[in-house]
């Protein structure tokens, strides 16, 4: 634990070094730092990358059709082939390193994008940095690998196909091929296929489903049993028996308890975000669309951990765009224009509203990171 808040306590003070125009050094300096400390990870035997690790060993020992028969997961052409070529690094621990690096690293990137887009202050900038480092569970990054690196990979090809409208192509083929790095994807790459039609009654009927899928499990369970004589189908079936059907949770703990809280700090942040810029920033509206799609889904998974946590992870992922551009000078300047007596009663009540929604972004960060600390960090091993 003490090398990682070690590790916040120095960013926290190098943020003060880097003008504006440098966050994007800063931000590399953050991946960096994140790295090397998984690096130095040793995982006990009930992380995911205790099993990686043995997996990548086999590897190692006797080559591709071996390891894919000894695999977890041998359907996920993607997942198996990293753990291939991790094999042939004279360490197992770049494996935790790499994942550490291209997740801080192409999240951040995204935030330094939105920045340039709409000459972000360095505030709004470090805001929305705050919140991704802190929301993010360090340890369950680098303990379990493919999904926090596939959520990674997928929004910032999300970002770059609905809002850098550059890529297209690039971004479909990494959907697919992220499907086979974790099975996760296909609900994530679902959600992309429907915002692609851009239609309000699709989205809304999508909604709502999204929100009472739950009560449909079963039927949806026997659905996908029907093309499990694909592999990858009959795998994604028993992750939904083993994630849905018989992974509800009935008691209260901290792990119930940040997902659930980050969600709902998120919901009224967004919901107020997308009132006070109507009809504004009308290139990232199919983002936001598919942001709002995805937090419906994650309310119908309220009474499934495992998925609320996943996907909770991807809200907050996502969410980092809207959260740099609350306190937007320009948001400001656009209400001042829709009120012709504009006086100074209404500009104070503006700029205490956005004061408010940024203290609920620092306290769900705050209140994360504490928790983390004291329940995950507290206990993790890093050996040179």
């Amino acid at each position: 634990m003490i090398v990682i808040f070690l590790s916040y306590i120095f960013l926290f003070v190098i943020s003060f070094l880097f003008t504006r125009k440098k966050i994007n050094i800063y931000f590399f300096i953050v991946s960096l730092t994140f790295a090397i400390i998984a690096f130095f990870f040793i995982p006990n035997e009930y992380f995911d990358l205790y099993r990686h690790y043995a997996i990548i060993d086999i590897f190692r020992q006797y080559g591709w059709n071996i390891g894919v028969s000894n695999s977890e997961f041998p359907s996920l052409i993607i997942a198996n082939v990293l753990f291939y070529l991790i094999s042939f690094l004279p360490a197992k621990g770049f494996l935790p390193a790499i994942t550490a690096f291209v997740t801080y690293y192409l999240l951040l990137n995204i935030i330094y994008k939105v920045a340039i887009r709409y000459d972000l202050a360095k505030k709004d900038i470090l805001l929305a940095a705050f919140f991704f480092v802190s929301t993010l569970n360090y340890v369950g990054l680098i303990s379990g690998i493919r999904n926090g690196l596939a959520i990674a990979l997928f929004t910032y090809f999300l970002y770059m196909d609905l809002v850098e409208n550059r890529n297209k192509i690039l971004c479909w083929i990494m959907y697919i091929l992220l499907c086979f790095l974790h099975l996760s994807v296909l609900i994530l790459l679902l959600f992309r296929i429907i915002v692609q039609f851009n239609n309000k009654f699709i989205r809304i009927i999508v909604m709502f489903f999204s929100l009472t899928w739950s009560l449909f499990l079963v039927n949806i369970v026997d659905i996908i049993s029907r093309f499990s004589n694909l592999k990858i189908f009959y795998e994604f079936q028993q992750k939904i028996q083993i994630y849905g059907i018989d992974h509800q949770y009935n008691t209260y703990s901290y792990s119930v308890a940040v997902p659930i809280i980050t969600l709902i700090g998120i919901l009224i942040t967004y919901i107020f975000f997308l009132h006070i810029n109507k009809n504004k920033y009308i290139e990232m509206k199919v983002y936001f669309n598919y942001i709002t799609l995805i937090i419906t889904f994650c309310i119908g998974c309220i009474n499934y951990y495992r998925l609320i946590v996943t996907f909770v992870s991807m809200i907050c992922f996502l969410s980092v765009t809207f959260i740099e551009l609350l306190n937007c000078s320009n948001t400001l300047k656009a209400q001042v224009k829709k009120i012709n007596n504009f006086n100074t009663m209404y500009k104070i009540k503006i700029r205490w509203t956005n004061c408010i929604f940024t203290l609920v972004i620092i306290g769900i960060s705050m209140y994360s990171m504490f928790i983390y600390f004291r329940y995950q960090y507290l206990t993790v091993v890093f050996k040179i």
